[in-house]
């Protein structure tokens, strides 16, 4: 989550939009699915708004990059390396591009990561009630300012919020938050 980065170092800074970041960019690593919004990400356009000789690192999805792009920028100096483990036919033996096999997330090393990451997440959950980086849940993060905490899941349907804090109202039990 963003919150987590920001905690990953001081020297991380914000970047005001994605025009000004991909500017200002040295490297240039793609952490993005992809969905309809997001295939052929980094194209002609996206590609001009970056520095010469920027160096592009994909190892979320080949359809995100538009080869032919990629290509011309490397030929006119614009890419100065593309690594990727989404090696398609023509990107094999082009000078300026590293193509490495795909691993996924199958090394030793991120498998203990993960594993780390999800029981902190369910820690996170059930002694605080955050949810952070779900699949399938909308992030939900307060911090914590008292002793108890109640978690409420529920369809989106009308009156629900209503009916809820009803029943807690009658049990004497107060929303502070």
């Amino acid at each position: 989550s963003v919150s987590y980065a920001w905690k990953l170092s001081r020297n991380v800074k914000k970047a005001e939009g994605l025009e000004s970041l991909l500017a200002s960019a040295d490297f240039v690593t793609l952490h993005i699915p992809q969905i309809p919004e997001t295939k052929g990400f980094i194209n002609n356009d996206k590609l001009k708004m970056m520095k010469n000789g920027v160096k592009i690192l994909n190892f979320a999805r080949g359809g995100l990059v538009k080869n032919a792009d990629i290509l011309a920028a490397i030929e006119s100096g614009k890419v100065g390396k593309y690594v990727t483990d989404f090696p398609d036919d023509e990107l094999i033996n082009v000078k300026n591009v590293i193509a490495i096999p795909h691993l996924g997330a199958s090394t030793e090393e991120s498998e203990t990561n993960c594993a780390i990451m999800a029981v902190n997440q369910l820690i996170e959950y059930l002694e605080n009630g955050n949810i952070v980086n779900s699949v399938n849940f909308p992030m939900a993060e307060m911090d914590r300012n008292s002793g108890s905490r109640i978690v409420v899941a529920n369809k989106n349907i009308p009156n629900m919020v209503s009916q809820i804090s009803t029943l807690l109202a009658s049990e004497g039990l107060n929303i502070s938050n």
